[in-house]
């Protein structure tokens, strides 16, 4: 679905290109940060009583998807921080 004229996506584009590398690399990792707390809240909420190395599981299986094999998602979601 596209809802956004071409002209007002092209002003926009220009806007984030005109700002220094360091901005858009630290504006993508505060939206990057912002999306995996929306995706740990709503696990959170849908699954109330998982503890927290079910919810790393559930969440490396959102977030990743099948990037990650299965013996990678149990060895990063069980390590201890």
């Amino acid at each position: 679905m596209k809802d956004t004229p071409d002209d007002v996506l092209a002003r926009f584009e220009a806007m984030i290109m005109a700002r220094p590398m360091e901005e858009r690399v630290r504006m993508g990792g505060r939206m990057l940060q912002t999306s995996k707390h929306m995706v740990r809240e709503a696990l959170r909420q849908q699954y109330p009583d998982a503890d927290e190395i079910e919810l790393r599981r559930l969440f490396l299986r959102r977030f990743y998807g099948d990037e990650l094999s299965d013996a990678h998602i149990e060895a990063v979601a069980t390590r201890r921080r």
